[in-house]
């Protein structure tokens, strides 16, 4: 029963590896062709690139260096889609599918961690937003959204986006935004969830 479990895990390792690589060529080969595809250039190396500033394996992928600056990012995007859909289907082979009747309150945590992460994912994209229209006025609000991103990644030496910033700088450091805040909110909603399904509630309930 575990091998076959094991299997599955490898199959969805496998699945998602493919499927992360095959979404980086197609735009790695297409803003070749294709000019606006350029913009989701820093989206394919950030993996890439926070790999190699948070490890210290290597300098971070240089545009331009062309063939090895796209094969990196494929490589790391492959890794990554493995990683993602093994996680996963490990967690439904060993957790979610377990002989002792508490999978519909890990269902209930996951849905509250779901919920968290959009929610804060949402709070996050409005503020951006709000804060390209009138920096003013979300100056504040974005200032406390990208607490923990600063301090996840100040250990690499980041100082800051200078007034000379370009704008994939400006983009990698949006999105960082956007998957730490919705990182937290998940993790949040999930203790808070789990709280309330193993300890508030009558633990002989199913």
């Amino acid at each position: 029963m575990t091998s076959k479990k094991l299997r599955s895990v490898l199959l969805a390792a496998a699945c998602g590896g493919l499927l992360f690589a095959a979404i980086t060529m197609v735009i790695v080969v297409g803003y070749y062709y294709i000019v606006d595809l350029l913009y989701l250039r820093p989206l394919v190396a950030l993996p890439a690139y926070l790999v190699a500033q948070l490890t210290g394996l290597g300098p971070p992928p240089n545009p331009k260096a062309g063939l090895v600056f796209d094969l990196s990012c494929t490589l790391a995007n492959t890794a990554l889609g493995a990683l993602l859909f093994a996680l996963a289907g490990a967690f439904w082979q060993f957790v979610l599918k377990n002989p002792y009747g508490k999978s519909e309150r890990l269902r209930s945590v996951l849905k509250a961690a779901a919920w968290g992460g959009g929610a804060f994912a949402a709070i996050t994209v409005a503020a951006l937003v709000g804060f390209h229209f009138w920096p003013a006025g979300f100056f504040g609000l974005i200032f406390l959204l990208g607490v923990p991103t600063t301090l996840l990644i100040s250990p690499t030496g980041f100082q800051g986006l200078g007034p000379n910033a370009v704008a994939e700088e400006v983009l990698i450091i949006y999105l960082s935004f956007l998957v730490v805040n919705a990182v937290i909110g998940a993790v949040v909603f999930a203790v808070a969830g789990a709280f309330w399904q193993f300890v508030l509630k009558n633990p002989y309930e199913k």
